[in-house]
Protein backbone atom coordinates (compact mmCIF):
# COMPACT_ATOMS: atom_id res chain seq x y z
CA UNK A 1 0.00 0.00 0.00
CA UNK A 2 3.11 1.99 0.87
CA UNK A 3 4.51 1.56 -2.48
CA UNK A 4 0.78 2.14 -4.28
CA UNK A 5 0.41 5.44 -2.36
CA UNK A 6 3.73 6.47 -3.46
CA UNK A 7 3.01 5.85 -6.82
CA UNK A 8 -0.60 7.59 -6.67
CA UNK A 9 1.54 10.82 -5.68
CA UNK A 10 3.82 10.17 -8.88
CA UNK A 11 1.07 10.80 -10.56
CA UNK A 12 -0.48 13.76 -8.57
CA UNK A 13 3.01 15.48 -9.17
CA UNK A 14 2.73 15.10 -12.93
CA UNK A 15 -0.91 16.27 -12.80
CA UNK A 16 0.63 19.62 -10.41
CA UNK A 17 2.84 20.06 -13.03
CA UNK A 18 0.25 20.29 -16.02
CA UNK A 19 -2.17 22.14 -13.54
CA UNK A 20 0.81 24.85 -13.05
CA UNK A 21 1.45 24.47 -16.66
CA UNK A 22 -2.39 25.76 -17.12
CA UNK A 23 -2.08 28.40 -15.07
CA UNK A 24 0.87 29.61 -16.34
CA UNK A 25 -0.63 29.41 -19.75
CA UNK A 26 2.01 27.20 -21.24
CA UNK A 27 -0.82 24.95 -21.74
CA UNK A 28 -3.45 26.20 -23.60
CA UNK A 29 -7.16 24.99 -24.69
CA UNK A 30 -5.78 24.39 -27.94
CA UNK A 31 -2.38 22.47 -27.37
CA UNK A 32 -4.33 20.23 -24.60
CA UNK A 33 -7.08 18.97 -27.69
CA UNK A 34 -3.81 18.31 -29.73
CA UNK A 35 -2.19 16.57 -26.82
CA UNK A 36 -5.28 14.40 -26.30
CA UNK A 37 -5.72 13.99 -29.80
CA UNK A 38 -2.05 12.40 -29.48
CA UNK A 39 -2.09 10.25 -26.73
CA UNK A 40 -5.62 8.98 -27.73
CA UNK A 41 -4.48 8.31 -31.57
CA UNK A 42 -0.77 7.43 -30.98
CA UNK A 43 1.02 6.91 -28.12
CA UNK A 44 -2.21 4.85 -26.06
CA UNK A 45 -1.92 2.46 -28.97
CA UNK A 46 1.35 2.17 -28.77
CA UNK A 47 1.56 1.21 -25.31
CA UNK A 48 -1.57 -0.90 -25.56
CA UNK A 49 -0.22 -3.11 -28.54
CA UNK A 50 3.41 -3.44 -27.06
CA UNK A 51 1.56 -5.19 -24.21
CA UNK A 52 -0.33 -7.45 -26.56
CA UNK A 53 3.10 -8.56 -28.21
CA UNK A 54 5.63 -8.88 -25.79
CA UNK A 55 6.59 -9.70 -22.06
CA UNK A 56 5.59 -12.80 -20.25
CA UNK A 57 2.20 -14.33 -20.81
CA UNK A 58 0.83 -14.40 -17.13
CA UNK A 59 -2.90 -14.63 -18.75
CA UNK A 60 -4.30 -17.82 -20.59
CA UNK A 61 -6.24 -17.40 -23.78
CA UNK A 62 -9.28 -18.69 -21.35
CA UNK A 63 -8.44 -15.36 -18.51
CA UNK A 64 -8.25 -13.09 -21.55
CA UNK A 65 -11.74 -14.17 -22.41
CA UNK A 66 -12.92 -14.54 -19.07
CA UNK A 67 -11.43 -11.08 -18.38
CA UNK A 68 -13.05 -9.49 -21.28
CA UNK A 69 -16.41 -10.82 -20.18
CA UNK A 70 -15.97 -9.36 -16.65
CA UNK A 71 -15.53 -6.03 -17.59
CA UNK A 72 -18.74 -6.15 -19.70
CA UNK A 73 -20.36 -7.56 -16.46
CA UNK A 74 -19.03 -4.86 -14.58
CA UNK A 75 -20.22 -2.02 -16.79
CA UNK A 76 -23.70 -3.98 -16.38
CA UNK A 77 -23.25 -3.52 -12.90
CA UNK A 78 -22.39 0.38 -13.03
CA UNK A 79 -24.87 1.04 -15.03
CA UNK A 80 -27.17 0.01 -12.35
CA UNK A 81 -25.83 1.52 -9.84
CA UNK A 82 -25.56 4.80 -11.67
CA UNK A 83 -29.44 4.65 -12.37
CA UNK A 84 -29.93 4.13 -8.20
CA UNK A 85 -27.94 6.83 -8.03
CA UNK A 86 -29.54 9.29 -9.81
CA UNK A 87 -32.89 8.29 -8.86
CA UNK A 88 -31.39 9.28 -4.47
CA UNK A 89 -29.70 12.50 -5.71
CA UNK A 90 -32.78 13.63 -7.82
CA UNK A 91 -30.62 16.17 -9.82
CA UNK A 92 -31.69 18.39 -12.19
CA UNK A 93 -33.21 16.58 -15.52
CA UNK A 94 -30.63 18.22 -17.69
CA UNK A 95 -28.32 16.92 -15.54
CA UNK A 96 -28.62 13.33 -14.81
CA UNK A 97 -27.03 12.22 -17.51
CA UNK A 98 -24.01 13.78 -16.41
CA UNK A 99 -24.26 12.57 -13.10
CA UNK A 100 -24.96 8.79 -14.62
CA UNK A 101 -21.60 8.78 -16.75
CA UNK A 102 -19.83 10.42 -14.03
CA UNK A 103 -20.55 6.93 -12.00
CA UNK A 104 -20.29 4.93 -14.86
CA UNK A 105 -16.77 5.55 -17.00
CA UNK A 106 -13.41 5.04 -15.02
CA UNK A 107 -10.39 6.57 -16.37
CA UNK A 108 -8.90 2.95 -17.08
CA UNK A 109 -6.25 4.67 -19.50
CA UNK A 110 -4.81 7.48 -18.04
CA UNK A 111 -4.67 6.54 -14.44
CA UNK A 112 -5.86 2.90 -14.41
CA UNK A 113 -2.93 1.43 -16.60
CA UNK A 114 0.07 3.10 -14.55
CA UNK A 115 -1.84 2.52 -11.13
CA UNK A 116 -2.36 -1.49 -12.20
CA UNK A 117 1.21 -1.70 -13.79
CA UNK A 118 2.31 -0.51 -10.13
CA UNK A 119 0.50 -3.54 -8.67
CA UNK A 120 1.25 -6.49 -10.95
CA UNK A 121 3.29 -5.64 -13.47
CA UNK A 122 3.87 -4.28 -17.10
CA UNK A 123 1.19 -7.63 -17.79
CA UNK A 124 -1.73 -5.29 -16.28
CA UNK A 125 -1.26 -2.39 -18.96
CA UNK A 126 -2.55 -5.39 -21.74
CA UNK A 127 -5.13 -7.07 -19.18
CA UNK A 128 -6.58 -3.17 -18.73
CA UNK A 129 -6.28 -2.68 -22.52
CA UNK A 130 -9.34 -5.31 -22.71
CA UNK A 131 -11.59 -2.80 -20.79
CA UNK A 132 -10.74 -0.46 -24.04
CA UNK A 133 -13.73 -3.40 -26.11
CA UNK A 134 -16.06 -2.95 -23.48
CA UNK A 135 -15.63 0.52 -22.61
CA UNK A 136 -16.48 1.76 -26.15
CA UNK A 137 -19.44 -0.44 -26.40
CA UNK A 138 -21.25 0.86 -23.21
CA UNK A 139 -20.12 4.19 -23.86
CA UNK A 140 -21.25 4.58 -27.73
CA UNK A 141 -24.14 2.16 -27.37
CA UNK A 142 -25.68 3.38 -23.99
CA UNK A 143 -23.58 6.57 -23.19
CA UNK A 144 -23.91 8.71 -25.77
CA UNK A 145 -27.90 7.85 -25.93
CA UNK A 146 -27.86 8.60 -22.22
CA UNK A 147 -26.30 12.13 -22.73
CA UNK A 148 -28.67 12.79 -25.66
CA UNK A 149 -31.59 11.42 -24.50
CA UNK A 150 -32.31 9.91 -27.13
CA UNK A 151 -32.93 6.15 -27.82
CA UNK A 152 -29.61 3.66 -28.21
CA UNK A 153 -31.04 2.91 -31.96
CA UNK A 154 -30.55 6.08 -33.11
CA UNK A 155 -27.09 6.70 -31.73
CA UNK A 156 -24.00 6.61 -34.89
CA UNK A 157 -21.99 3.24 -33.79
CA UNK A 158 -19.42 3.95 -36.20
CA UNK A 159 -18.04 6.38 -33.42
CA UNK A 160 -17.12 2.78 -31.34
CA UNK A 161 -14.41 2.03 -33.33
CA UNK A 162 -11.52 4.71 -32.68
CA UNK A 163 -7.49 4.20 -32.48
CA UNK A 164 -7.83 2.70 -29.08
CA UNK A 165 -10.68 0.30 -29.84
CA UNK A 166 -9.13 -0.64 -33.31
CA UNK A 167 -5.30 -1.38 -31.06
CA UNK A 168 -7.08 -3.31 -28.75
CA UNK A 169 -9.42 -5.66 -31.01
CA UNK A 170 -5.57 -6.42 -32.62
CA UNK A 171 -4.16 -6.85 -29.61
CA UNK A 172 -5.99 -9.15 -28.66
CA UNK A 173 -5.88 -10.79 -31.54
CA UNK A 174 -2.00 -11.12 -31.69
CA UNK A 175 -2.19 -11.96 -27.97
CA UNK A 176 -4.83 -14.74 -28.60
CA UNK A 177 -2.48 -16.06 -31.47
CA UNK A 178 0.91 -15.60 -29.45
CA UNK A 179 2.77 -13.59 -32.23
CA UNK A 180 5.62 -11.58 -31.34
CA UNK A 181 7.05 -8.63 -33.36
CA UNK A 182 10.73 -7.99 -33.99
CA UNK A 183 11.96 -5.54 -31.65
CA UNK A 184 12.91 -3.43 -34.29
CA UNK A 185 9.55 -2.80 -34.07
CA UNK A 186 8.43 -3.50 -30.45
CA UNK A 187 10.99 -0.99 -29.26
CA UNK A 188 9.95 2.20 -30.85
CA UNK A 189 6.74 1.49 -30.10
CA UNK A 190 7.75 0.64 -26.41
CA UNK A 191 9.50 4.21 -25.86
CA UNK A 192 6.34 6.40 -27.79
CA UNK A 193 3.91 4.69 -25.60
CA UNK A 194 5.88 5.72 -22.63
CA UNK A 195 5.24 9.17 -23.44
CA UNK A 196 1.12 8.02 -22.11
CA UNK A 197 1.52 8.39 -18.55
CA UNK A 198 3.34 11.61 -17.99
CA UNK A 199 1.20 13.41 -21.17
CA UNK A 200 -2.01 12.56 -19.83
CA UNK A 201 -1.30 12.89 -16.01
CA UNK A 202 -0.04 16.85 -17.41
CA UNK A 203 -3.24 17.12 -19.54
CA UNK A 204 -5.81 15.87 -16.72
CA UNK A 205 -3.79 18.43 -14.51
CA UNK A 206 -4.18 21.27 -16.95
CA UNK A 207 -7.88 20.64 -18.20
CA UNK A 208 -8.06 21.12 -14.33
CA UNK A 209 -6.71 24.52 -13.75
CA UNK A 210 -9.86 26.33 -15.25
CA UNK A 211 -12.38 24.34 -12.47
CA UNK A 212 -13.76 26.40 -9.98
CA UNK A 213 -12.55 24.39 -6.40
CA UNK A 214 -15.03 26.29 -4.12
CA UNK A 215 -18.13 25.29 -6.43
CA UNK A 216 -17.46 21.57 -6.84
CA UNK A 217 -17.12 21.13 -3.00
CA UNK A 218 -20.31 22.90 -2.31
CA UNK A 219 -22.11 20.50 -4.66
CA UNK A 220 -23.60 17.69 -2.02
CA UNK A 221 -24.89 15.85 -4.80
CA UNK A 222 -21.27 16.12 -6.29
CA UNK A 223 -19.87 15.16 -3.29
CA UNK A 224 -22.18 11.73 -3.02
CA UNK A 225 -21.45 10.80 -6.39
CA UNK A 226 -17.87 11.28 -5.60
CA UNK A 227 -18.23 9.37 -2.87
CA UNK A 228 -19.72 6.37 -5.09
CA UNK A 229 -17.78 6.55 -7.41
CA UNK A 230 -14.08 5.91 -5.31
CA UNK A 231 -15.75 3.87 -2.75
CA UNK A 232 -18.79 2.15 -2.96
CA UNK A 233 -18.77 1.12 -6.72
CA UNK A 234 -15.29 -0.74 -5.96
CA UNK A 235 -17.25 -2.44 -3.02
CA UNK A 236 -20.06 -3.43 -5.08
CA UNK A 237 -18.21 -4.82 -7.85
CA UNK A 238 -15.69 -6.58 -5.48
CA UNK A 239 -18.51 -8.54 -3.72
CA UNK A 240 -20.26 -9.16 -6.38
CA UNK A 241 -17.62 -10.82 -8.83
CA UNK A 242 -16.08 -11.88 -5.61
CA UNK A 243 -19.02 -14.92 -5.45
CA UNK A 244 -17.73 -16.31 -8.69
CA UNK A 245 -14.23 -15.19 -9.84
CA UNK A 246 -11.53 -17.28 -7.83
CA UNK A 247 -8.51 -15.68 -9.41
CA UNK A 248 -7.01 -12.97 -7.32
CA UNK A 249 -5.22 -11.15 -10.59
CA UNK A 250 -8.61 -10.90 -12.63
CA UNK A 251 -10.52 -10.09 -9.43
CA UNK A 252 -7.89 -7.25 -8.56
CA UNK A 253 -7.79 -5.77 -12.10
CA UNK A 254 -11.52 -5.05 -12.30
CA UNK A 255 -11.83 -4.29 -8.78
CA UNK A 256 -9.33 -1.37 -9.84
CA UNK A 257 -11.18 -0.11 -12.66
CA UNK A 258 -14.07 0.68 -10.58
CA UNK A 259 -11.94 1.96 -8.12
CA UNK A 260 -10.56 4.66 -10.81
CA UNK A 261 -11.65 8.22 -11.04
CA UNK A 262 -14.31 9.43 -13.59
CA UNK A 263 -12.99 9.39 -16.79
CA UNK A 264 -12.20 12.94 -18.58
CA UNK A 265 -14.17 11.52 -21.84
CA UNK A 266 -17.42 12.48 -19.74
CA UNK A 267 -16.19 16.24 -19.87
CA UNK A 268 -15.36 15.67 -23.79
CA UNK A 269 -18.93 14.27 -24.09
CA UNK A 270 -20.95 16.65 -21.90
CA UNK A 271 -19.17 19.45 -24.59
CA UNK A 272 -20.28 17.77 -27.58
CA UNK A 273 -23.85 17.46 -26.77
CA UNK A 274 -24.09 21.34 -25.15
CA UNK A 275 -25.19 19.62 -21.57
CA UNK A 276 -23.40 20.43 -18.35
CA UNK A 277 -19.77 20.90 -19.33
CA UNK A 278 -19.03 22.34 -16.30
CA UNK A 279 -20.46 19.66 -13.59
CA UNK A 280 -18.65 17.27 -15.66
CA UNK A 281 -15.02 18.97 -14.95
CA UNK A 282 -16.17 18.93 -11.38
CA UNK A 283 -17.12 15.83 -10.93
CA UNK A 284 -13.65 14.60 -12.80
CA UNK A 285 -11.76 17.14 -11.31
CA UNK A 286 -13.48 15.79 -7.42
CA UNK A 287 -13.15 11.90 -8.33
CA UNK A 288 -9.17 12.93 -9.80
CA UNK A 289 -8.18 14.63 -6.40
CA UNK A 290 -9.00 12.18 -3.85
CA UNK A 291 -8.43 9.35 -5.45
CA UNK A 292 -4.97 10.00 -4.55
CA UNK A 293 -5.97 8.61 -1.02
CA UNK A 294 -9.19 6.02 -1.54
CA UNK A 295 -7.20 3.97 -4.86
CA UNK A 296 -4.34 2.99 -2.19
CA UNK A 297 -7.16 2.79 0.56
CA UNK A 298 -9.58 0.42 -1.34
CA UNK A 299 -6.26 -1.68 -2.88
CA UNK A 300 -5.44 -2.39 1.27
CA UNK A 301 -9.19 -3.15 2.36
CA UNK A 302 -10.24 -5.16 -1.13
CA UNK A 303 -7.13 -6.74 -2.43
Amino acid sequence: VGFLFQKMLVLLLMMSVGFAAGKLGVMTQQGNHCLSVLINKVTMPCMLLHASVSGERVLGNGDVLLLTGLYFAGFALLIALARLYRLALHPAREDGGVYELLMIFPNSAFIGIPVAAAIYGSTAVFGISLLNLPFYVALYCYGVSLIQGVPMGKVDLKQIFSPLMITSILGLALYLCNIRLPDLLAEPMQTIGQISTPGAMMLIGSTLADVPLKKAVCNWRLLLLTAGRLLLAPVAVHLVFSLFVKDEMLLGLVTLIAAMPSASFVSLLAAEYEKNEVLAAEGVFLTTILSVVTIPLMTMLLL
